[in-house]
């Protein structure tokens, strides 16, 4: 648990993943706000389900839902299971903002359709939050005093 520090931001969670996904895909965009409508052989990234909630005194905790999609475009080389575990592979551990954080719940999805390929997982985050700034403490003045 991270102690007086402030939390991991979900746009410091798109750009991970983002960031994950270009290093294992160089050539290929990611896409995070929209889906253009050129997106074929690109990826898309979405937060889904995030939650906040407060524990004892500063303690926090968010919860990440995060859904990688894979467009297809027409006779794609990469292959479904390749992908998918490619895909397991490079995301057991995300780099946010400088901290590892551990990836749960992993599952890759085929499109019936045949258009994209889905992997979701979620990211489980716990921190304190720092403690509000206080006055410094005056002068404090000591005497022994021998019995």
């Amino acid at each position: 648990m991270e102690r007086g520090t402030a939390p991991v931001t979900l746009n410091d969670i798109v750009q991970a993943v983002a960031g994950s996904l270009k290093a294992v895909w160089p050539s290929r965009k990611v896409y995070a706000d929209e889906i253009p409508q050129n997106a074929d052989g690109a990826f898309y990234v979405a937060l889904e389900d995030v939650e906040q909630t407060r524990g004892l005194d500063r303690q926090q905790r968010r919860a990440v839902g995060v859904q990688v999609l894979y467009f297809l475009r027409s006779k794609d080389t990469l292959e479904y299971l390749e992908w998918a575990d490619s895909m397991f592979d490079h995301f057991r551990m995300l780099d946010v903002g400088g901290r590892q954080v551990h990836l749960s719940n992993q599952s890759a999805r085929n499109d019936s359709d045949g258009r994209y390929y889905q992997f979701l997982f979620d990211i489980d985050l716990r921190f304190v939050e720092a403690a509000p700034a206080s006055e410094p403490m005056e002068t404090l003045k000591t005497e022994e005093v021998v019995q």
